[in-house]
């Protein structure tokens, strides 16, 4: 599977994607603007929604293999962030591990 070694650069001729259930296709200038419009075509059409991944991996697979070789690459896209959620559960955890040692201790 391809993954977009940035989602902010644009590819040549945009963000492209021909959903693989009606062979529509669509062309975004941003990647989430592409996302959001697969989202709502996909929904609108009573089809399963569709993870980044498998945009991405299309994305990639409409391209030149030139385009390829500059804008993709192989394997799982590498989390460049953390949600705030998961810092805010770890801090709850970190807490409650803290508090009960403290309980605990002599």
């Amino acid at each position: 599977m391809l993954h977009l070694k940035s989602l902010n650069i644009t590819p040549p001729g945009e963000f492209r994607f021909r959903d693989p259930d009606s062979g529509f296709e669509m062309k975004e200038g941003t990647f989430y603007e592409l996302t959001r419009t697969v989202a709502i075509h996909r929904r609108n059409n009573n089809f399963r929604p569709l993870a980044e991944a498998e945009i991405e991996d299309a994305v990639c697979q409409s391209l030149s293999p030139g385009a390829q070789a500059e804008y993709c690459a192989e394997g799982a896209r590498i989390p460049t962030f953390v949600p705030w959620t998961d810092v805010l559960n770890f801090l709850k955890t970190a807490g409650a591990v803290g508090a009960a040692g403290a309980l605990a201790a002599p």
